[in-house]
């Protein structure tokens, strides 16, 4: 029986740890290429909300930290947005279900071989 607070760790081997590294990189690329347009093809009101911070030339990922009446105005346009939405696209589809499966996956895959330490 393992003593309470002992612990054990086998280091892996470069071979493993590379693969580990090539495997992350490459889920990332496969979301990021492939899997990510698939899904705003998949899904109208993602592409729509693409198409809208494209053609304004939003920094989305600024708006997280900054306070501007910007991010209001998208903010009150992607809640109608959604709101006011065909009920057909916010369902369990196939789209979905592959997007779920594929954030397990990536999650499981971490807490598998990333150290913790």
């Amino acid at each position: 029986m393992r003593e309470l607070g002992s612990t054990k760790h086998t280091k892996p081997s470069k071979i493993q740890s590379w693969s580990i590294l090539l495997l992350s990189v490459g889920l990332i690329a496969a979301f990021a290429f492939a899997i990510g347009p698939w899904f705003q093809k998949q899904v109208p009101i993602v592409d729509e909300i693409f198409t809208l911070i494209e053609e304004h030339d939003i920094n989305a990922n600024a708006y997280f930290y900054t306070d501007i009446e910007g991010a209001y105005d998208g903010e009150k346009y992607l809640k109608n947005a959604i709101r006011l939405s065909d009920e057909k696209e916010a369902r369990l589809n196939i789209p979905f279900i592959a997007g779920l499966i594929c954030c397990i996956l990536i999650l499981a895959i971490g807490f598998k071989f990333l150290p913790m330490e």
